[in-house]
């Protein structure tokens, strides 16, 4: 029974990846998904972000930036060392047919996605230290496009962004609490 279980479900994922990937690809929606695929891959960005915040004398956004920081690098070790050699999921257009993929196509293993969980960790942080801040739900925002965005590229399973979005807010979470206790 448990073997079906998975069956269906890895049925799902595909059918799931099949309709985003197939979405309308235009010259327009392929430059939005390669822009955001370019300000997040390596979370380079986020990196200048993160310690330009860090310079200021605001205690929150030096709270945000010291977390934000540690996040990327616990993110990067469990996702890049850890999960994706240990999981060896191939990505996408690796094992199925019919996919639509834009350019680059990312080198290594499938699941979990960074990108997204370095995303919503991000997006996770400035919820929890800034709430009230209409920035914090763009970043949000912006987290959600990264995921789909992935799928779309033909990059990753829906479940690659998936756990990629829990691994980044549980990360986030779980340094808020550490950090701050």
């Amino acid at each position: 029974m448990d073997q079906m279980v998975v069956q269906n479900f890895q049925c799902l994922d595909i059918q799931v990846f099949h309709i985003i990937n197939s979405w309308p690809h235009s010259f327009l929606l392929n430059s939005i998904a390669l822009l955001i695929h370019f300000l997040t891959y390596g979370g380079v960005v986020l990196l200048v972000l993160l310690y330009l915040e860090w310079q200021t004398k605001n205690p929150k956004k030096q709270l945000l930036s010291k977390l934000g920081l540690y996040a990327f690098l616990l993110i990067n070790l469990l996702t890049e060392i850890i999960l994706k050699f240990s999981v060896r999921r191939l990505r996408p257009y690796d094992s199925l047919d019919q996919v639509y993929i834009v350019l680059p196509k990312p080198g290594g293993f499938s699941f979990p996605s960074t990108q997204t969980a370095l995303a919503f960790s991000l997006a996770t942080l400035f919820l929890l230290i800034f709430p009230k801040k209409i920035v914090s739900y763009i970043i949000l925002g912006l987290a959600i496009l990264t995921g789909l965005g992935r799928i779309y590229m033909g990059h990753h399973y829906p479940s690659d962004v998936f756990c990629g979005a829990i691994l980044g807010i549980f990360i986030s979470f779980l340094l808020r609490k550490v950090v701050t206790s």
